[in-house]
């Protein structure tokens, strides 16, 4: 199957092993990671992959809700359109209806989906403000 490797939450470094080897998972969750943390056409191998999230944090520009759920969905469109993962969903809102916001007010983001090559489902809570 399909492996990719793991990054560290904090850092986004890459994680070795005790013994000096990458880490690898059995499942797409660091590859959705890298794609919502790429700017988008910054990819060398495609223009279209990333987000433009990063670019709106970094300009000061604001990061509605809705920009931050379509951009999640585009670009985890582009793993679902190359069969990598399925069932692809996303939400910036608990189940009552309010908005997600880290310790210190960041806007987040849960992305769902099903892991093609394990049969899995992931997810992961995004910082995306």
């Amino acid at each position: 199957g399909v492996t990719d490797q793991l990054l560290d939450p904090v850092t986004l470094d890459y994680v070795r092993t005790v013994d000096g080897e990458w880490q690898e998972t059995p499942d797409s969750r660091t590859t959705m990671l890298l794609m919502l943390e790429l700017h988008l056409g910054a990819s060398p191998f495609d223009p279209g992959d990333g987000t433009t999230i990063a670019d709106m944090r970094e300009s000061g520009a604001p990061l509605t809700r809705e920009d931050a759920l379509q951009e999640t969905l585009r670009a985890g469109g582009v793993l679902v359109a190359a069969g990598i993962i399925s069932e692809l969903s996303a939400a910036a809102e608990d189940s009552n209806g309010v908005t997600l916001h880290d310790e210190s007010g960041r806007l987040l983001v849960r992305a769902a989906w099903r892991d093609l090559a394990s049969g899995a489902t992931s997810d992961l809570i995004f910082q995306a403000g």
